[in-house]
């Protein structure tokens, strides 16, 4: 459903006009087609209530009053890929704000053994803790201390030559690189 100037949203209205119902904000799935309901640092300081206060991202819920609340697992559930899960509650929280300095589990397990914590599927900054999803990569937004996730964004594969990663690969035989890789086992 889109919002036009003479309908109102009663749940969360994307930023593309869509209206979606507020249970799917920040649910870590793309219910607005723009994706804007999980792009969540905009309601970093959102106050539901005087008493009740979230900082997303997380995987969140309404209670039966209407509340923001984190939404807690059962013990059958798991968090997603992207989420690690808060004892003894199971709350969800991002991979990101595991290790970031600040407590965000009622028992602060978040920022325990951050040193040999190697961010599972997500770019660990240069001489940090933090993580970083992939998605917030080279967006123009830096996230790592050091701002290492907005180095090299602009680089491109030099012709004649394979990329993967910031590693290149020559495709021609040239240099005899392609004779002295076959040769290596």
């Amino acid at each position: 459903m889109f919002c036009t100037r003479s309908q109102t949203c009663d749940g969360y209205q994307c930023q593309n006009g869509q209206c979606i119902p507020l249970d799917k904000l920040c649910d870590v799935e793309n219910d607005c087609w723009d994706s804007s309901d999980e792009n969540c640092e905009q309601f970093q300081k959102w106050y539901v209530s005087l008493t009740n206060h979230i900082d997303p991202p997380a995987v969140i819920n309404f209670d039966k009053n209407g509340d923001l609340t984190y939404k807690a697992l059962s013990a059958f559930e798991s968090c997603p890929e992207t989420h690690f899960r808060c004892p003894p509650d199971g709350y969800c929280l991002p991979v990101y704000v595991r290790c970031n300095g600040v407590y965000d589990c009622p028992d602060r397990e978040d920022e325990a053994n951050c040193q040999v914590y190697t961010c599972p599927g997500f770019y660990r900054c240069r001489a940090s803790t933090v993580c970083v999803h992939i998605d917030h990569m080279c967006d123009g937004r830096p996230q790592c201390p050091q701002h290492d996730d907005e180095l090299f964004c602009d680089l491109s594969c030099p012709l004649g030559c394979l990329c993967q990663g910031l590693a290149f690969f020559l495709l021609h035989s040239r240099f005899g690189v392609s004779r002295l890789a076959r040769n290596t086992n």
